[in-house]
């Protein structure tokens, strides 16, 4: 298993999300509608109705029973649908049941036959060998998620101390493992390494790294720091200040990085920072595509409210528009 992230860029999860829990009903208007236009391109295998129909007549076990409310059930409908047509290669999806006593899954193959998985000792089971595309409605939230976006509205700072000139940032982290994942193959990391953002992060007009400009990276309680620690290097910072440079803040296996744009420190005073975030790959743990996958074409609104309300992936940066619809 490689520890580098999954190369996966998850649109597909991201407007599902969008289309089903945005608060705004506007907004999901626009979201739903171009996930509609784009299922009705593909080949599907089945309707709509069909695979609602289907999951409705799942049950589970006695001890496990198969549920799912409203919002998953539109949620789990739409996914089967995408991943048993004939632009996708999936066989199998995995779908948790949102029942919060047991935590039963049921494994749904593209001819609608079903196994249920349950999670209990000695429950009946069934060896997975690969990663597939899954819904988990368990750790689902439920209607009107407020999404990711406020979570990565923060700005980096810049200052003159006594020691040199500082760069801070609040690194987004949250003891909530199931709202915002890092991963390391697939497996969810727990917090972040100082040692990996030093590894990581760097000029992005030469990826030269920060200790290149003699510049050090700290980490602690959730907060970066890159300092200068020489007046050299407080020299070199300077002129890549003056050409208006940009950094990257990166970890091995985080789903997300940061883009600073460098600006002049004051003597007196903290100066913020023009600082955006962008997707590397699902930062959703709940709901992924782990296959071959067709991004849907989403327009530059589309991307807009998308981008606001969880996270712009790092190639719509040339087409991200202004979202109008908050």
């Amino acid at each position: 298993m490689s520890d580098n992230p999954e190369p996966i860029q998850d649109d597909l999860s991201f407007l599902l999300v969008g289309s089903i829990l945005h608060s705004d009903s506007e907004a999901r208007k626009l979201l739903r509608t171009e996930l509609e236009q784009w299922i009705g391109k593909l080949n599907t295998h089945y309707s709509q109705s069909q695979i609602s129909e289907y999951l409705k007549s799942q049950k589970g076990t006695p001890l496990e029973p198969f549920i799912l409310n409203d919002t998953d059930l539109q949620i789990a409908t739409k996914f089967l649908q995408v991943a048993f047509s004939n632009e996708f290669k999936c066989t199998r999806v995995l779908i948790r049941s949102s029942d919060k006593v047991g935590s039963g899954t049921l494994l749904v193959t593209k001819r609608l036959n079903s196994h249920y998985l349950e999670s209990y000792v000695h429950g009946k089971n069934i060896r997975i060998q690969k990663e597939l595309w899954k819904f988990d409605a368990n750790q689902a939230p439920k209607e009107n998620y407020c999404g990711l976006g406020s979570f990565f509205k923060r700005q980096a700072s810049i200052e003159c101390t006594e020691s040199g000139i500082e760069i801070k940032l609040d690194w987004p982290e949250t003891n909530d493992h199931g709202a915002l994942a890092r991963f390391k193959g697939d497996r969810i990391l727990q917090w972040p390494e100082q040692s990996s953002f030093r590894s990581n992060s760097y000029f992005e007009s030469d990826k030269s790294p920060f200790s290149t400009c003699g510049l050090e990276l700290k980490y602690s309680h959730d907060t970066l720091k890159i300092q200068t620690t020489t007046p050299e290097s407080q020299i070199r910072l300077l002129a890549r200040i003056s050409r208006g440079e940009k950094i990257i803040v990166d970890e091995q296996g985080s789903s997300f990085f940061s883009k600073i744009t460098l600006s002049s420190p004051s003597e007196d005073s903290t100066v913020p920072l023009s600082t955006k975030f962008f997707a590397k790959q699902n930062p959703i743990p709940w709901i992924r595509t782990t296959c071959e996958t067709i991004c849907p074409c989403l327009s530059d609104e589309c991307k807009g409210v998308l981008g606001d309300y969880l996270l712009p992936y790092k190639d719509w940066n040339n087409t991200l528009t202004q979202p109008s619809i908050a």
